[in-house]
Formats: structure tokens, sequence, C-alpha cells
């Protein structure tokens, strides 16, 4: 995925916002589980740990069910940066360590915003608003990181 402005501003909560902060923010390398699933990639039939035992288990769910529509696929789950506060808050402890100052306040009517000050040569904000502290969090830190990129 391209970290890119408009990528996000769409991210939907979730994995795929959680996949933009841990790839461009954390750089805290994912968990790889392999799950044997049907073609519309709607059912998990078998979660594992390692390719070897998804492939055990995928010939195992062929010979007992006869489907030949199953396959292995290949997940990277992030932590849940855009939907649990502890790990959004880590999220801002690493911005902390890298010298930002931050704001996480409630707006009124459940909105949130999230403002991140880099004082390392000019005073740049990159802030974010959003419906949860997490979802304010991620996008504010994204921002950020964007900002930074940006600048070289």
């Amino acid at each position: 995925m391209e970290f890119t402005r408009d990528n996000i501003k769409n991210a939907e909560v979730g994995p795929e916002l959680d996949s933009l902060v841990g790839t461009f923010v954390t750089k805290v390398a994912p968990e790889i589980k392999w799950w044997v699933m049907d073609d519309a990639e709607t059912i998990i039939y078998d979660e594992r740990n390692y390719e070897s035992d998804a492939r055990d288990a995928l010939n195992k769910l062929v010979i007992e069910m006869f489907d030949t529509g199953l396959k292995i696929s290949k997940k990277e789950l992030y932590r849940n940066y855009s939907t649990s506060i502890s790990d959004a808050f880590n999220v801002l402890e690493i911005f902390k360590d890298r010298g930002y100052l931050f704001t996480v306040k409630n707006l009124g009517g459940g909105d949130w915003e999230v403002s991140l000050t880099d004082w390392d040569g000019q005073c740049d904000i990159s802030s974010a608003q959003a419906t949860t502290p997490a979802e304010a969090i991620c996008r504010a830190g994204l921002r950020a990181a964007l900002r930074k990129q940006e600048r070289g």
C-alpha cells in the first residue's frame, strides 16, 4: 500500500488503518498467520502459525469435504492501533520518544482531536479528528510520519 494523504484519509478503521500505522509509524513487524479459506475468503476453516501446518490442514479438509475451492491465505496482522486505546497510546509514546509534543482533546459531541507537534527545526503540527481517540491518534500519527518523510 502506498503512503499518501488519500490513503491516510480513506483507510478503514481496523486492519487497513492498522497496517498503515504498523508499516509507516511504529515499524513493528506484523504477526504472520496462515488460514485455510474458501474462494471468497469469507469462511476461515483453520488458523495456523506456519504455512506447512496450513497445508496439512488444507489437505485434510479437501479429503474430508471433497471441496476444491479451498486455499491457503497468508495474513499480516498488526496490533489493533485504530480500535484499541492502549495500542494507540503506544503510538503516542513512540512520537513522544521522537521529540514530539501531543494533545488529545474531546471536542464534545463525541469527536476527538489529536495534535502532534514536531519542534525539530520548525514547529510542524499534524492533527486529525475522528469519532474515537484511537482512530484520531492513528490518523494524526500517519500525517506526522508523512510530513517527516516529505521533508526528508
